[in-house]
């Protein structure tokens, strides 16, 4: 398992699985990434992605208002930051 920031503050977590494509996973708004975890573990044999939205969970908040579009963002550059 590989866990941390990304450049925009964006945290993690990678069970990585070599050679199946990656499965990113993302939680509801007042929720984090922890509530994946029986998904995680069912999905054992496959490389998974969790991460905390902005102001949520492990994840910095830099914002006074958030919005989708933001989150949208945040996961563009959470995936080009994984690559």
């Amino acid at each position: 398992m590989r866990e941390g920031l990304d450049d925009q503050g964006t945290y993690f977590r990678i069970h990585e699985v070599e050679n199946t494509t990656p499965v990113v996973f993302i939680h509801g708004v007042g929720l984090n990434h922890e509530i994946w975890n029986p998904q995680v573990e069912f999905f054992k044999k496959q490389t998974t992605i969790t991460y905390d939205l902005f102001c949520h969970g492990k994840s910095t908040c830099a914002f006074d208002q958030i919005n989708f579009e933001d989150f949208s963002n945040q996961i563009n550059g959470l995936l080009q930051f994984l690559r």
